[in-house]
């Protein structure tokens, strides 16, 4: 899965499941982590869309962690910048 998918999407697993279960806080730790180390705009999961997880995650209360989740997915996606991501999270006060 690593190397099909670039690696991005097991991270994108580890930190939806933080986040899923009631670990936003660690969540947000680790995609923070994360856009730190990889700076370059382009798909980080190879084929797999992302569509349907930021329509779902759409769908929940507006929160900082909410948002910040969208964010991430943007950048696996290949359609925001992990510096702008980071910035973004960082503004919201996390």
């Amino acid at each position: 899965m690593n190397k099909k998918y670039e690696g991005g999407l097991s991270d994108y697993f580890q930190i939806l499941e933080k986040f899923r279960f009631g670990q936003p806080d660690e969540a947000i730790a680790s995609i923070k982590t994360w856009l730190a180390a990889n700076t370059a705009t382009k798909k980080y999961a190879g084929d797999w869309s992302f569509r349907d997880t930021i329509t779902f995650l759409n769908t929940l209360p507006k929160s900082k962690e909410r948002d910040s989740m969208i964010d991430f997915c943007t950048v696996l996606q290949g359609e925001l910048p992990p510096p702008t991501a980071l910035s973004n999270i960082v503004g919201r006060g996390l």
